[in-house]
């Protein structure tokens, strides 16, 4: 896992991008093209991005981050999306399947930090909470019981002491998955509206992910009269 990006991220990602069309690509690829340059990149190294069928550049990012790799002189670095064969081969389908919910779990999570968060009794004790409840996670990924983790999770977050909620105003924040819940891709939003006396509320971001591009799919597929990659494409939007 990579540190979170900054401002040196962002300036090497638009250095071989050129163009300001997708933030959130500005600054993954930033992020491994700082790496390389900083010579912190081992050989042979593979690097994740997230993937979606969808019309969201999203899809691209793979292959334009394993681009500059070849122009930066590391053909050696493989960039691997979430989708691809390789990924599915080293780690197999279950993992995938286990990550999926650990990452559902992590934004439930999120989501009760910062309803709490306003109304903690005490500064910073929710924040640490929510840190050991990632590692609640973390260890119950290791042990094959992410159910459990999760539960676990919520309930040692929840336990922290906080007052009644509902005196302050509600700021419900959307856009862009990556920005609205990267503290550094949104300069510190949600502190500043909390600051402000503000409850925040960002949108769901597994749903815009997975659910929201498989249904793009889906519907291509019937649109191009393909009958079997239609069903089975709602077909993993019914189990997911």
């Amino acid at each position: 896992m990579l540190p979170l990006p900054d401002h040196a991220s962002y300036e090497n990602g638009v250095e071989l991008s050129g163009g300001k069309q997708c933030h959130p690509f500005q600054l993954i690829a930033g992020d491994l093209i700082k790496l390389e340059r900083a010579g912190d990149l081992a050989r042979d190294a593979r690097y994740m991005v997230p993937f979606t069928a969808s019309t969201c550049m999203i899809s691209q990012y793979a292959p334009a981050i394993q681009r500059y790799m070849e122009k930066l002189g590391r053909p050696d670095v493989k960039v691997l999306s979430t989708n691809s064969i390789e990924f599915l081969h080293r780690f197999g389908p279950m993992f995938w399947y286990n990550l999926g919910k650990a990452l559902l779990g992590i934004e439930y999570l999120n989501r009760l930090r910062l309803e709490k968060r306003p109304y903690e009794v005490s500064k910073g004790s929710v924040d640490k909470a929510y840190q050991e409840s990632l590692q609640i996670v973390y260890q119950s990924q290791l042990a094959q019981d992410i159910n459990q983790g999760i539960k676990e999770a919520a309930q040692h977050l929840d336990a922290v002491a906080s007052c009644a909620r509902g005196s302050k105003p509600v700021v419900a924040v959307t856009g862009d998955v990556y920005t609205r819940v990267n503290p550094v891709a949104n300069a510190d939003l949600f502190d500043l509206l909390e600051e402000l006396g503000c409850e925040v509320w960002p949108s769901p971001t597994m749903v815009d992910l997975v659910m929201a591009g498989q249904e793009i799919y889906t519907k291509q597929c019937w649109e191009a009269g393909k009958a079997l990659d239609t069903m089975s494409s709602w077909g993993q939007v019914l189990v997911q």
